[in-house]
């Protein structure tokens, strides 16, 4: 995989997390970490400064933010 250049992260609703994944030069994917979160994580949405990362919860009626790291992602 060529040097990673961004982060993807995608809401899996029906397993209650969220997972990350470096997105490489080349276009690939590399699994970096998963963030549980009750509730079924529903759409995203990233800060300007892509430090913050809020999520809606289907089942809960509320909007969590997740501080973001670089390297590890959640």
């Amino acid at each position: 995989m060529g040097e990673q250049v961004l982060q993807v992260h995608i809401s899996i609703s029906g397993e209650d997390r969220i997972a990350t994944f470096g997105l490489g030069t080349d276009g690939g994917l590399t699994h970096q970490a998963d963030f549980s979160l009750s509730g079924g994580p529903g759409p995203l949405a990233l800060s300007p400064d892509s430090s913050t990362l809020y999520c809606s919860r289907r089942g809960a009626a509320v909007i969590s933010s997740l501080a973001l790291q670089r390297d590890t992602g959640l």
